[in-house]
């Protein structure tokens, strides 16, 4: 989760750069390469570890996260337009403040979540669950 945070965040830095410099590349390593790297790190964290933590339960684990996935794009959306208006000026639009901000945001939130969340202890079972490789037929 600590490497998902660092690409995610680093890769709207990267972004920003491009964007400063006019360099279309630079926004496709931030946005494409390094983001995609850190999204695909992030989304799969949490999903394996809900998947842990409710074995009797995977599919309402995995709907969990992904719940939480579209509820950042909900809010990320409208503030993402909203910071684009405040840092508009007459000779640019405000893209690149736009994405300092966003990269600043979302690495401070994905490592609050690599702080705090954790792998259930080995062998852990929710109470009354039997796995069904130790169920008798």
């Amino acid at each position: 989760m600590f490497t998902a945070g660092v690409c995610f965040g680093s890769g709207f830095l990267v972004a920003a750069a491009g964007v400063y410099m006019h360099n279309l590349w630079a926004v496709y390593l931030g946005n494409g390469v390094l983001g995609g790297i850190g999204l695909g790190l992030g989304y799969i964290s949490p999903v394996s570890t809900l998947i842990r933590w409710f074995p009797d339960r995977p599919g309402m684990a995995t709907g969990m996260a992904i719940t939480g996935f579209g509820g950042g794009a909900f809010i990320a959306s409208p503030l993402s337009v909203w910071l684009m208006r405040q840092f508009s000026t007459s000779t640019h639009v405000g893209v690149a403040e736009t994405f300092i901000v966003l990269g600043a945001v979302n690495f401070c939130f994905m490592m609050v979540g690599a702080a705090i969340v954790r792998l259930p202890a080995p062998g852990w079972m929710p109470a009354g669950y039997v796995p069904r490789h130790s169920r008798k037929n």
